[in-house]
């Protein structure tokens, strides 16, 4: 009941209570290819002040770029055989969205999947009733209100073989669920996603229920396998320049393109107020959040020698970002997320425009309070450079000592398409640096994670990382990719805190100073190679080959030492 009071009270302050409202629409998924594509097109100029730093775009918001190249006939002479065939089948991805005179084209963008049941006996088998709009498998539509509906499948398979191994090492993931989404009129859109997963093979999980895993929620834990299921799902309400969405999704902040220090889409998706204004050259985003440690503290009855039940903690995430695009070669954004929890909804962090930091100070300096500045320069030749600033703690007068209360990350890359003048090769490159104890809170509810996942970027405090990508797009459905990444963390020596460990933040008996890269030092080389094609709409099978070769890590038997994997990776997805 708290939580519903809550987020009522919030969407009450950011609606502001108007009546006026008008179309909105549901946010796209944060992995499909749209987003490189709507990067390659800023990059080369044909588009410019893509607000992408704030992830996921609604469907209006990329359906608006896309009319841009099409209401431009220089721009279309400029894009090679692939990307014209990439925007033919986007005007029917995004056709209940696009500029009006665009909407009949996009009938004429008949996919694979409408070729295929056109196809001697597939036409006399296939239900008339399936894909009527040539893209989602159900679609209702009714005057004012459209709802379309697609099943969700996957299954993926990873086999490994390690030299300090005797057995070989098997993956086996199985998602199946039902995405949908649409509109009511000018008043309303939704969206609603459901998988229900299964992950099981040779490794071996804690037998119950109060048990996460990276990137994922609750599981239930059978010692062989894990169960668990995720929802997405939220209705959206808004204005011409503005919209309210009171939903459970994932989010990702940042230029990043393998994880954000403040705000990554790694963790699993949370309850959330979002509110996003775009204007000309301006997008603010500001979230009321509800995430979820773990694991919980238990209840231990002394009567009876049984658990009795979890004890669920109250933890919040304030969280807003302002995008500006000043010039055509630039984009700028700046962000503040604070962690806070075990105590009512404090409204000054509710408050989208406050300043959280000295709200915090306010308050008893007790919560954790990071703020961050993001930028991506475009400077011509088909190419970005672009960065992220993020500040756990700082103390100017200690910069450039090893203080271990200067906790801060830093990430830096670079971007460019048609690498060589050859058409659709990409490259990329992109270095992260996380000083120790980054995350960390002298309070557990506080630390910087949503269940057992950092909020921020994956390997967490302590680290450092160097990745590189070479990949080319050989038609509209076919890419193959090589990724290189060196990643190194400093661990926490047996006995001794090096900073190494978001669970572990300083204590008063540690070390002052702190050296990034300090304890034991793990080195690993991850090498892979992928081939990815996708059939027909959304219908993608994964092929890839990854070496993995370690220095001083934590091996079966508890000691260090190094290790060499390689192996193999397989996944079919639809609608994943």
């Amino acid at each position: 009941m708290q939580r519903i009071k809550f987020l009522v009270v919030v969407i009450l302050i950011l609606s502001g209570g108007t009546t006026a409202l008008h179309a909105q629409s549901p946010p796209f998924p944060t992995n499909h290819w749209v987003y490189d594509f709507l990067e390659r097109m800023e990059v080369k100029g044909i588009l410019t002040n893509i607000f992408d730093g704030t992830r996921p775009m609604s469907r209006d918001e990329i359906a608006g770029y896309l009319s841009q190249i099409l209401s431009d006939p220089q721009s279309l002479t400029r894009l090679n055989s692939v990307e014209k065939r990439q925007l033919h089948y986007l005007t029917l991805e995004f056709r209940d969205y696009l500029a009006p005179e665009f909407r009949e084209k996009a009938l004429k963008a008949a996919p694979r999947l409408m070729k295929y049941r056109r196809m001697g006996f597939l036409s006399k088998i296939f239900p008339n009733h399936l894909y009527t709009n040539g893209r989602n498998l159900f679609q209702y539509s009714e005057e004012d209100f459209l709802a379309v509906l697609d099943p969700v499948l996957y299954r993926s398979g990873f086999w490994a073989k390690t030299d300090t191994g005797t057995s070989a090492r098997r993956d086996f993931r199985d998602t199946h669920g039902v995405t949908s989404w649409g509109r009511w009129g000018k008043h309303l859109s939704f969206y609603f996603d459901f998988r229900d997963s299964k992950i099981w093979g040779s490794r071996k999980y804690p037998v119950g229920d109060n048990y996460s895993l990276p990137g994922i929620g609750y599981t239930r834990s059978f010692g062989s396998y894990v169960d668990f299921d995720e929802t997405q799902a939220g209705i959206i309400v808004g204005g011409k320049h503005w919209q309210v969405t009171l939903g459970k999704e994932r989010n990702a902040w940042g230029p990043g393109y393998w994880g954000s220090l403040a705000i990554s889409d790694n963790p699993t998706s949370y309850d959330q107020v979002k509110l996003q204004v775009r204007f000309r050259k301006f997008k603010f985003t500001s979230i009321s959040g509800i995430l979820r440690p773990c694991p919980n503290l238990v209840a231990y009855s002394y009567y009876t020698g049984y658990f009795q039940r979890d004890i669920l903690s109250r933890k919040y995430m304030a969280a807003h970002r302002l995008d500006v695009a000043p010039f055509r070669f630039l984009k700028i954004g700046f962000q503040e997320v604070l962690i806070y929890g075990e105590r009512n909804p404090e409204i000054g962090y509710v408050n989208p425009i406050n300043y959280y930091w000295s709200e915090e100070h306010n308050l008893g300096d007790q919560d954790n309070s990071t703020i961050g500045a993001t930028f991506q320069l475009l400077p011509g030749f088909s190419s970005k450079i672009y960065g992220e600033l993020f500040i756990d703690d700082l103390k100017t007068s200690k910069l450039g000592t090893g203080w271990y209360g200067n906790k801060w990350a830093v990430l830096v890359g670079a971007f460019r398409a048609d690498l060589f003048s050859v058409p659709n090769l990409d490259a990329r490159i992109e270095y992260v640096r996380i000083r120790p104890y980054v995350y960390t809170h002298r309070y557990p509810v506080n630390r910087f994670e949503n269940f057992a996942t950092p909020l921020g970027y994956w390997t967490g405090p302590n680290s450092e990382t160097l990745t590189g990508l070479l990949s080319y797009r050989f038609s509209r459905w076919g890419t193959i990719g090589v990724q290189s990444m060196i990643w190194k963390h400093g661990a926490n020596p047996p006995g001794q805190n090096a900073g190494g460990d978001l669970q572990l933040p300083h204590r008063v008996f540690d070390p002052i100073q702190a050296r990034t890269l300090g304890g034991d030092l793990e080195t690993r080389i991850h090498t892979s190679a992928t081939v990815s094609y996708e059939w027909f709409r959304n219908f993608v099978t994964r092929f890839e080959i990854r070496s993995i070769r370690g220095k001083n890590v934590v091996l079966n038997t508890g000691r260090r030492g190094d290790i060499n994997t390689w192996g193999g990776f397989v996944a079919v997805g639809f609608n994943y």
